[in-house]
């Protein structure tokens, strides 16, 4: 288990240790472009790591320890109070809740691929967030 220091991005946090932790198979809108839904995306991860504090990391061997920017890459999970106190994963949660589509290639063969893109069908069908605020394709 690992403390979070601080959401950098929707889909990126810096943990008490120090290592940066790049959410897979999700990818938020970038705070540095002003896209469309980055705000919304990052406030969303802000407050879940303010809340839990606490994340579960996991790797996908599929994909590898560390990306070019050395980033850990990994699954993030969370003891959701509302679910009873189960881990969630918070990579599968964002991309359901429309806060950034399936990112190619943290994805691509990936445990949770299959799952992300039915996700993704969802939330794109009821236009959560910034499916139906940005009309992303």
């Amino acid at each position: 288990l690992y403390n979070v220091k601080y959401a950098k991005d929707g889909d990126t946090i810096e943990l008490l240790n120090g290592d940066i932790v790049r959410y897979l198979v999700v990818n938020t809108p970038e705070l540095s472009k002003n896209d469309c839904y980055a705000v919304e995306a990052l406030q969303w991860t802000k407050a879940m790591v303010k809340k839990v504090n606490v994340v579960c990391l996991i790797i996908d061997p599929a994909e590898g320890d560390k990306d070019q920017y050395n980033r850990l890459l990994r699954y993030v999970y969370y003891k959701d109070p509302a679910a009873g106190g189960k881990w969630v994963n918070m990579n599968l949660r964002m991309v359901r809740l429309g806060l950034g589509p399936v990112f190619y290639p943290y994805a691509t063969g990936q445990k949770w691929e299959k799952m992300a893109v039915l996700l993704q069908q969802k939330a794109r069908e009821t236009k959560a967030g910034g499916w139906g605020k940005c009309g992303w394709k």
